[in-house]
């Protein structure tokens, strides 16, 4: 196949690339932000990972989160409309589309309904893939990158409230569970996820270092993200954990 990749400098585009290319697949073309779009008229998928991610850090910087997410996203639609019609488009949602518990949830909310306007009114093959909580070395932000990078650096956590429950997978499990969607299955909208949930509370332990409240790091987000299907062929949480570790240990 022959793809074109947004936020190509992106945490999932790495492992995409890698996987894509393992494939046989071929990248025609990619970029990321403030780049000029140009997708060649043969193109088979356009992945379409480029946004802003930071859940806080949305309710501050609305207007950032807006033109990144949906001005972004309404960008592509129309390049591929123009540019390479018979191409599928796959916009990487978040499955806080489905909460709208920060401003980043209703962006993309908004993109996914861009994405549904242009397959009802110009007939483009769109995927919307709800994805879940995606980890794995490189990634920042996270709770187990961020668990992780203290208790290598500082042998202490500081962290804000452990009762959330979340669908946490690794993004080498994710890439190929997308890649599969994406060829096997019709456009539509897709929960990327385990199907479990993982009490954060357990990640934060799992390092065994002393647990520092920090009311600074505390998120107000609804209690459970957990994918209501199991999508992802999922490794133990535990062999995640402690490959991000070791890579924060090696720094």
């Amino acid at each position: 196949m022959k793809c074109y990749v947004t936020g190509s400098r992106g945490f999932i585009a790495g492992y995409l690339f890698k996987h894509l290319e393992e494939r046989g697949d071929t990248i025609v073309g990619s970029v990321d932000f403030g780049g000029s779009i140009v997708i060649p008229r043969d193109t088979d998928i356009v992945y379409h990972l480029g946004a802003f991610t930071r859940p806080k850090e949305s309710q501050v910087k609305r207007w950032e989160y807006f033109d990144a997410n949906v001005g972004g996203t309404l960008a592509i639609l129309n390049r591929t409309l123009t540019e390479a019609p018979n191409a599928k488009v796959v916009l990487f949602s978040s499955a806080t589309a489905d909460h709208l518990d920060s401003w980043y949830g209703y962006t993309k909310r908004m993109a996914e309904m861009c994405c549904e306007a242009y397959e009802k009114f110009d007939n483009l093959s769109v995927y919307r893939l709800r994805l879940f909580g995606t980890t794995g070395v490189g990634h920042s932000g996270d709770a187990i990158n961020d668990f992780a990078s203290q208790a290598a650096k500082y042998g202490r956590i500081k962290h804000g409230r452990l009762d959330y429950k979340r669908d946490i997978s690794d993004v080498r499990d994710v890439v190929p569970a997308i890649v599969r969607t994406v060829q096997y299955d019709a456009p539509g909208v897709y929960y990327i996820g385990r199907g479990v949930g993982t009490d954060i509370e357990y990640v934060a332990k799992w390092f065994n270092v002393p647990l520092e409240f920090d009311e600074s790091r505390v998120r107000n987000e609804d209690l459970a993200h957990v994918s209501p299907v199991a999508s992802v062929r999922g490794r133990p949480i535990e062999e995640t954990l402690d490959w991000v570790y070791k890579s924060w240990k090696e720094q």
